[in-house]
């Protein structure tokens, strides 16, 4: 599989972090269709249109999802699996969390862990959308137009303070890599500790805390395809868990696999792209 990221216009970059293109192009052991793929909390939520395929989603909850099918996929806390079934290109559009009132009528809080397909939020232009993204499969270009054209038409609330707030707050646990106090995060935004933690769960999905913890893993799985296990490990381990321990533990908990295991994955994907490329020059 291979993953391609766009980025979105001015108008939705505060609120949109990307667009992203899915597709099955490394024919590889690793991902045979119906076997598990897994993925790892980012601290975003996702709007999936999956075209072509029928899919299953595991977070924890199995939901059978049908063919050519639009959801919404909440903040997600562990480790979690999709599984397709056939040929498939999957589109998506990543969002920061407290940003999905503005375009949907859902709170983050009300789909944690959970996911919500379009067709039951009435959402009139799903079905056009997929019909849109479909006629225009074998052109990456025209499907990422379709994506931003699909958000810009959503945008209608005004941003109130308390979504600037929680935008400032990400901002700044983002800074830290994670590494916050969540005590002191309130005493700097004028708010108690308790009212921080309720707006947090309500327009993001979870609590300061955990969110933290979310971007400090996340942010110790970045691996460059020239790093060393070595190296990847001294630059996790700077970015303020306690111990090795600590760190295991922590990183098992969101991705499923411990520091070895992952970084292991990771470069035998970095060997399967290298060999896609080199045999789409041939």
């Amino acid at each position: 599989m291979k993953v391609r990221k766009f980025c979105p216009c001015p108008q939705l970059a505060p609120f949109v972090k990307n667009f992203w293109i899915l597709t099955n192009e490394l024919n590889a052991s690793e991902y045979v269709f119906g076997s598990p793929m897994a993925m790892c909390p980012d601290g975003y939520i996702d709007i999936v249109f999956i075209l072509g395929a029928k899919s299953r989603y595991s977070i924890p909850k199995k939901h059978e999802i049908k063919k050519n099918s639009g959801l919404i996929l909440g903040i997600i806390t562990e480790n979690h699996t999709l599984a397709v079934d056939e040929n498939f290109i999957i589109a998506g559009i990543k969002i920061l969390p407290h940003s999905l009132s503005l375009f949907f009528d859902i709170q983050a809080g009300e789909i944690n862990n959970d996911i919500v397909l379009l067709s039951d939020t009435k959402d009139g232009l799903c079905v056009e959308m997929i019909e849109k993204l479909q006629e225009n499969i074998t052109d990456t270009g025209k499907m990422i137009n379709i994506l931003e054209d699909y958000m810009l038409k959503k945008f209608h609330k005004n941003i109130d303070d308390k979504i600037k707030m929680i935008d400032y707050s990400i901002k700044i646990i983002k800074h830290y890599n994670g590494s916050v106090e969540i005590n002191k995060l309130a005493d700097h935004l004028g708010l108690s500790k308790r009212l921080l933690e309720m707006r947090f769960e309500k327009l993001v999905g979870v609590g300061p805390k955990l969110f933290s913890r979310i971007i400090r893993v996340n942010q110790a799985a970045v691996l460059n395809d020239s790093d060393t296990i070595k190296k990847f490990l001294e630059n996790s381990l700077k970015l303020g868990f306690f111990d090795q321990s600590h760190y295991i533990k922590e990183f098992k908990k969101f991705t499923g696999m411990t520091p070895k295991q992952y970084f292991e994955l990771c470069v035998r994907r970095f060997q399967l792209e290298r060999l896609a490329e080199t045999g789409s020059k041939n």
